[in-house]
């Protein structure tokens, strides 16, 4: 499920929900980047330790939630599961306490509809797993971003993200 080579527009259906999700640090300059290797060495940690985790919440467990539910309760669900994980993850690894809860859980979130939306028009986990690995290298490069700015930006990634889920979906029936 690897699969590398995919059509252009899958691609830049990634990049698109990359420069929405980041298009705050990108306008506010706060994308700190020290050394050019940097952010190489970020993304192969990401996609072997986050990336991963994407065959079983992409590939397996919202797939086989929507054989029963909507896309939209199938991904909260995911949501809500992946939250769970995540700062159960934390906790045990010491560095829950310096999250900051509310933005994490907005970024999961929204992460959560990109991630569902991708993989249920492209059917590829490599995209899903590539995706990952870079919000959380991405991510790691950040500082601050505009709070106001960022809300708007994850409402319209998550309502982008059910429009092209549901017209994917819609062509499958």
């Amino acid at each position: 499920f690897f699969q590398v080579k995919q059509p252009l527009s899958n691609y830049l259906l990634v990049l698109i929900f990359l420069c929405l999700d980041f298009l705050p640090l990108i306008l506010s300059g706060g994308i700190l980047i020290q050394v050019w290797y940097f952010p190489i060495i970020l993304f192969v940690k990401a996609l072997v330790f986050g990336g991963i985790e994407e065959i079983g919440w992409r590939y397996f467990f919202q797939p086989t939630l929507q054989e029963k539910l909507t896309y939209l309760v199938s991904t909260l669900c995911t949501f809500v599961a992946w939250s769970l994980w995540h700062l159960l993850y934390f906790y045990i690894d010491g560095s829950l306490a310096r999250i900051h809860l509310l933005p994490f859980l907005l970024g999961l979130l929204s992460n959560c509809f990109i991630l569902s939306a991708i993989y249920t028009k492209t059917r590829s986990l490599w995209l899903c797993v590539m995706t990952h690995a870079l919000i959380n290298a991405l991510s790691q490069l950040s500082s601050t971003e505009s709070v106001w700015l960022s809300l708007v930006i994850k409402v319209l990634i998550i309502l982008l993200a059910m429009r092209i889920a549901s017209s994917s979906v819609e062509k499958v029936k």
